[in-house]
């Protein structure tokens, strides 16, 4: 389960002990975490059981701070039986994963059916993602999958906006549309997305949705790359190699290549190895030593 909520964690290891409050709502699981955040005290010992999420809450302590995914599950179940969204969003997870219990696709896939049918957008995106080409006990529904997609990108989830400008970009489950994919892209990457910060620079380059320009295309590319997605890597190499959207630059094309095999793709390619053969011994250290550096300072998933 991709637990990301900074904030919780950062308390959570401050040394956050208890939690103590009244019954909450919550529209998503950043204000979830927010209201976990305003409880967390060094007095309560036991939750309200009245209040889903102070049980959510307890959840995400023994989680994320006492590693004991089956003591996780038993609140998160409480929080989720009481109705509460993003309880049963992560018990759906924990079913999913295996986490704490045995994995249960069916009992993954009820329960976080239920936060999406309560608007809870990473649910309504789960949901979404998982029809695209069947998971678990779903086969795949592309129009339903769109719908679910549409439903957590109009919330500002951002990877359902990636996702659902996949589904315009291929026409899968919607009338093909670039232009709405471009626009939906547009959407995540400029929100740090890096897949679909490439797919921007792919369009800028190929001019599907919008006016043609290699060099927007390849400034979106440098930004995925930057981010560490790895096809972006690669076109960025081949891009200041062939000097496509930038000034050519043999040396900076090496750096990508190289940190493009950092991430992952060790083997060997053709262009690069025609390209190290122009270069000298000392222009290929400097490659190394740059790449090396940018590659250490970059994010990881």
């Amino acid at each position: 389960m991709n637990l990301t909520c900074k904030t919780l964690v950062a308390a959570i290891l401050l040394g956050a002990t208890g939690l103590s409050g009244s019954a909450y709502a919550a529209d998503s699981m950043d204000q979830a975490i927010e209201l976990c955040q305003a409880k967390v005290a060094n007095t309560a010992e036991r939750a309200d059981e009245a209040d889903p999420n102070t049980m959510f809450c307890h959840g995400f302590v023994v989680a994320l701070r006492d590693k004991d995914d089956a003591k996780a599950f038993t609140w998160f179940q409480k929080a989720a039986d009481a109705g509460y969204a993003p309880g049963q969003y992560l018990l759906g997870q924990y079913f999913k994963y295996g986490k704490g219990t045995a994995a249960n696709a069916e009992a993954a896939t009820a329960w976080n059916l239920k936060a999406a049918l309560q608007g809870l957008s990473e649910a309504q995106y789960v949901r979404g993602y998982a029809l695209v080409y069947g998971e678990g006990d779903l086969r795949p529904d592309p129009a339903q999958a769109a719908m679910w997609l549409q439903k957590a990108a109009d919330q500002g989830n951002i990877n359902a906006r990636a996702s659902l400008a996949d589904a315009y970009y291929n026409g899968r489950g919607v009338k093909q549309d670039f232009k709405k994919s471009f626009a939906l892209y547009n959407q995540a990457a400029t929100q740090n997305h890096s897949y679909a910060a490439y797919m921007l620079g792919v369009q800028c380059m190929d001019g599907s949705g919008v006016d043609k320009d290699v060099a927007a295309g390849f400034s979106w590319l440098l930004r995925s790359a930057g981010l560490n997605f790895a096809d972006a890597q690669l076109g960025v190499a081949r891009s200041y190699a062939a000097g496509i959207g930038v000034a050519k630059d043999l040396v900076a094309a090496e750096v990508w290549f190289q940190i493009y095999a950092l991430n992952g793709h060790p083997e060997a390619l053709p262009d690069r190895e025609a390209l190290e053969k122009t270069l000298t011994p000392e222009q290929l250290a400097d490659a190394k030593a740059q790449a090396q550096a940018r590659w250490a300072s970059m994010p990881r998933s």
